[in-house]
C-alpha cells in the first residue's frame, strides 16, 4: 500500500473523527492540525465518564482506551469513514 498512502489514510480518518467529536461537544486533548497531527486522538466531554464510554464501545466491538479521563482512539488505514461514523453515533 505504501507509507504515504497509509499516513494519508490515517490522517483522513482522524480528521473525520475530530470534526465529529467536536460537533458532539467533546474537547480535544490538544488542538488537532493536519500538519502536526498523528493517528492518535484523545477527547473528553464534561459529565461523561470515559471509562463507561470505553466499556460500552468495547461491548460493541469498538476498541478505545480510557486515559486519565480521556477517551483515546487510534484508527488505522484499513478502517473506513463508515466505521468512524458508527463510532461517533455510539458516543453520548
Amino acid at each position: 500500500v505504501g507509507v504515504e498512502r497509509i499516513g494519508e489514510g490515517v490522517l483522513n480518518l482522524v480528521e473525520h473523527l475530530v470534526r465529529g467529536v467536536e460537533r458532539k461537544g467533546y474537547r480535544l486533548y490538544r488542538e488537532w492540525d493536519r500538519s502536526s497531527g498523528s493517528g492518535i486522538l484523545s477527547f473528553q466531554k464534561d459529565g461523561v465518564d470515559s471509562r463507561i464510554v470505553v466499556s460500552r464501545l468495547k461491548d460493541q466491538k469498538v476498541q478505545a482506551a480510557p486515559r486519565q479521563s480521556w477517551i483515546r482512539f487510534s484508527p488505522h488505514f484499513y478502517q473506513s469513514f463508515e466505521e468512524m461514523d458508527r463510532v461517533l453515533e455510539m458516543l453520548p
